[in-house]
């Protein structure tokens, strides 16, 4: 069993965060993986990935940040009951990033970085 990857030191949180409602049922396996995270092995990685319990019951947020600046570009809530539920994300719009494409990043992120097949 992988060991869960912990947020970084010095972590950027996003600074001029949108938010929107996102319902995507995920099977357990990616839960697994969207929990457990993923750590850059080497300068090549580009993404740091890791979650944290939210103040919700069943909940935790799921942070994609980049991997040398450790900037936060993406969160998604996620319910962990009933196999895993994707319910919300946010996204950095300082860059004029919209939602479009906050999802299509997330998605590529989860499936290219964290191997989830539910995305």
């Amino acid at each position: 069993m992988s060991q869960r990857v912990q947020p970084p030191a010095h972590l950027t949180p996003i600074q001029a965060p949108a938010t929107a409602p996102w319902t995507l049922s995920l099977p357990p396996t990616d839960l697994t993986k969207l929990i457990n995270g993923f750590r850059p092995a080497s300068m090549d990685d580009k993404w740091l990935c890791f979650s944290r319990d939210a103040n919700a019951q069943d909940t935790i947020l799921v942070s994609l940040c980049r991997s040398w600046t450790s900037r936060e570009f993406v969160v998604l809530r996620v319910n962990t009951g009933g196999g895993g539920q994707v319910r919300e994300i946010t996204w950095e719009t300082e860059f004029g990033c919209s939602e479009g494409e906050a999802k299509n990043l997330a998605v590529g992120v989860c499936r290219g970085v964290l191997g989830c097949e539910g995305f």
